[in-house]
């Protein structure tokens, strides 16, 4: 709560760019959290990526994805949740909206929680086509400058 109105937020960016990554809640969001999101996006001058879309997004409400969207935040889903057999056919519907922005490996070692990155992309290739691929790429190249 109050984040959009926090002060020194911009120290918590990635790298000194504008960029802010967000973990929200998982819980169905209140209005007062949408809100405080949708608030944050546009009165900062800040880039909002969510990440670990794939955790929270499915609790939420209506429209609430496309509100996302339509706000400019961007979506970052991990590699786990498309390479999963039972996660699969939700990513893919996510990714047929054009919900998710940057693939994440959320790994933290390379035994349990290994990164898996290059099986989700192929995987990304084959079901949404080179074009999506290469604009997830797209993505991260611009948010990071490297383009």
């Amino acid at each position: 709560p109050g984040i959009s109105h926090m002060e020194g937020l911009e120290r918590l960016t990635i790298g000194g760019t504008n960029i802010l990554l967000l973990e929200m809640p998982m819980t169905r969001w209140t209005k007062y959290t949408s809100k405080e999101l949708f608030e944050l996006a546009g009165t900062r001058g800040l880039t909002i990526v969510l990440a670990h879309v794939e955790r929270y997004l499915p609790m939420q409400e209506g429209d609430i994805p496309d509100k996302i969207c339509e706000n400019g935040i961007l979506m970052q889903v991990n590699a786990s949740f498309v390479n999963g057999i039972w996660t699969r056919r939700r990513a893919l519907k996510y990714m047929s909206h054009g919900y998710f922005h940057f693939l994440g490996s959320d790994c933290h070692n390379m035994t349990t929680r290994a990164p898996h990155i290059g099986e989700a992309y192929e995987f990304i290739k084959k079901k949404c086509g080179e074009d999506y691929f290469f604009q997830m790429n797209k993505y991260g190249y611009r948010i990071l400058n490297l383009t």
